[in-house]
């Protein structure tokens, strides 16, 4: 199984099969690594080069990648939106802004999934 990195190391995601990875990890900025990879990556961390551990995110690092994540999907919550998928993008949005109250430890961190539409 593999994880997904953004350009800042932060974890992405988890279990991802070795197809799933290299087709999120050719998108720019994304990078993959094997969950065997000692340390282990888990979600609510990223590798910090200078240790080569992987390490818990600090909350000002989760609202910076939440905002990243709202911005990039601006688009799709606008009145004029034609997708279908409209609802399901909402309510993605919207767990995305509730992550700090979600997760006040940050530890064991799930971003929510962007809809298959994406």
């Amino acid at each position: 199984m593999y994880a997904l990195l953004n350009r800042k190391f932060i974890v992405l995601k988890l279990g991802l099969t070795r197809a799933e990875a290299f087709d999120v990890s050719n998108r720019p900025n994304h990078a993959m690594i094997e969950e065997e990879h000692t340390p282990k990556p888990y979600l609510g961390s990223k590798f910090d080069k200078a240790s080569g551990k992987f390490i818990i995110l600090k909350m000002e690092e989760v609202r910076n990648l939440r905002k990243d994540l709202l911005d990039k999907s601006d688009w799709r919550a606008t009145v004029d939106y034609p997708g279908a998928d409209k609802d399901d993008w909402l309510e993605y949005r919207q767990k995305l802004r509730d992550l700090p109250q979600d997760y006040p430890e940050i530890t064991g961190l799930v971003l929510p999934s962007e809809p298959s539409g994406g």
